[in-house]
């Protein structure tokens, strides 16, 4: 990651007073959260604690890995769209439903440079 994506990412994490700080590292610990520069769990972790209907994490069947929601995706996420609140410009990928030749009903990003190359099977085969 480039010192300048690094600086911005740190910039828009959510800060916390040291009591909230150790309440959320606690959770963080408790709960195995994995820590990354590119998604804002700390800003999760408030939503979930005050009530935000988008604090809501799930298995993904197509990796078997637990997700987060996408409001607190940082602009340096591998999967940025413009369900994030970091999108302040308005220009992120927006998730679309993109049939596949092989596959009904899978979710794909269009962007700037049209349909990418993230498909993530939503539902049966």
């Amino acid at each position: 990651m480039s010192d300048k994506a690094m600086k911005l990412a740190k910039m828009l994490q959510t800060k916390f007073s040291p009591e909230l700080e150790n309440m959320y590292k606690a959770w963080a610990i408790q709960n195995q959260i994995p820590q990354s520069n590119d998604y804002d769990m700390r800003g999760f972790w408030f939503g979930n604690m005050t009530g935000d209907p988008d604090a809501q994490s799930s298995m993904n069947p197509a990796d078997m890995q637990l997700h987060f929601s996408d409001k607190w995706k940082m602009p340096n996420h591998q999967s940025f769209s413009n369900e994030s609140m970091y999108d302040i410009y308005n220009q992120a990928p927006k998730w679309v439903e993109q049939p596949a030749p092989y596959k009904k009903g899978t979710w794909a990003q269009y962007g700037k440079k049209g349909l990418m190359n993230l498909e993530i099977p939503m539902g049966d085969e």
